[in-house]
Parts: structure tokens; sequence; C-alpha cells
């Protein structure tokens, strides 16, 4: 067996000078991208939305959510499953003025079917009627959402304040 032969020296060393040049300016950059925004990974294999990276723009403009925003927000009344404080990515599936109602373990928001809670009893030992409520979001209430059956979200433990959102993520992959 042949062994190719390596690239002229002149080559080899122009790729190497390109590659350090990359790093450098990676490196320049840097403290930009820190003060711009963040990329942000799932913790978890299996997430409560199907993406696992996104970024959140630190300086991103204020707009009024909407739903199917993909947002960023501190966990609060979350336990056991996420203690408080620790960052949390969910869909906004209901608005100030939308009508929430789970009954027999399936979740409507103005009467379409977007869920149910049939794999969150299984899991915490509850009837699946245990979660049955309706109400309707008050106007600093949105209701969150993961889009995977084991999503530990408002379903369970109810609306969440839209002043304490921090903002928009962007799904990367």
């Amino acid at each position: 067996m042949t062994q190719k032969p390596l690239p002229p020296l002149r080559v080899r060393l122009a790729v190497c000078a390109a590659g350090l040049a990359v790093a450098a300016c990676a490196w320049t950059v840097r403290p930009w991208l820190q003060e711009q925004g963040s990329v942000m990974v799932e913790a978890k294999t299996a997430g409560c939305l199907p993406w696992q990276v996104y970024w959140y723009d630190k300086k991103q403009t204020y707009r009024p959510l909407r739903r199917n925003d993909v947002i960023l927000f501190p966990a609060r009344g979350m336990a056991p499953v996420i203690p408080d404080g620790l960052p949390v990515g969910k869909l906004v599936a209901g608005l100030p003025g939308d009508k929430v109602e789970i009954r027999n373990g399936n979740v409507y928001i103005n009467g379409s079917l977007i869920a149910d809670v049939r794999y969150g009893a299984g899991k915490l030992g509850k009837p699946v009627d245990y979660w049955d409520t309706a109400y309707r979001l008050e106007d600093d209430e949105i209701f969150v959402f993961g889009t995977e059956k084991h999503s530990w979200d408002s379903r369970y433990w109810g609306p969440y304040r839209a002043s304490m959102v921090r903002g928009r993520l962007l799904p990367l992959f």
C-alpha cells in the first residue's frame, strides 16, 4: 500500500496560519458576543421542547408575547421537578384573556385541545382528573407549555406571570 505524499510545507503552514487567524478573531469577538447574547443548551437529553440548542439575545427589543413564542424565564413554584431560579424555556400557549380548561385530563385553550396530563399523572401517581380546573388568564398571566409529553409546565403548576419572562429564545437546532 503506497502512502500519499503530504502537501507542500507552504500549504500546510498556510492552513495552520488560517486556523490561528480564525481562532484569534473568535477570541477577539468573544466579549462582544457574550454581551449580545448567549447560546443555551438543553441540559437534559430529552427536554420539554423538540430543540436542544437556542440563542438568547440579551439586547432584544421588547414586543408583546405571542402564541408559540419560545421564551426564557426563571423557574418559580415548579418543585419538585425544577428548582426555583433555574432558567427554563417553554412555548407560550395561552395569553391574557384566554380560557384554560383541564377536563378529564385533557388540556384545552379557548376550546381547542392542546395536550393531556396522562404522562404526568402516571409519573406522579395522581389520577388524570387531579389537575381538572377552568380559569381565564389574567392581564399578567400566560400558559407555558412544552411540546414533549414529559414536559413539566402550566398543565401542572398553573399560569406564569408574563412580567417574569426574560425574553424570547431562537431555536438553533
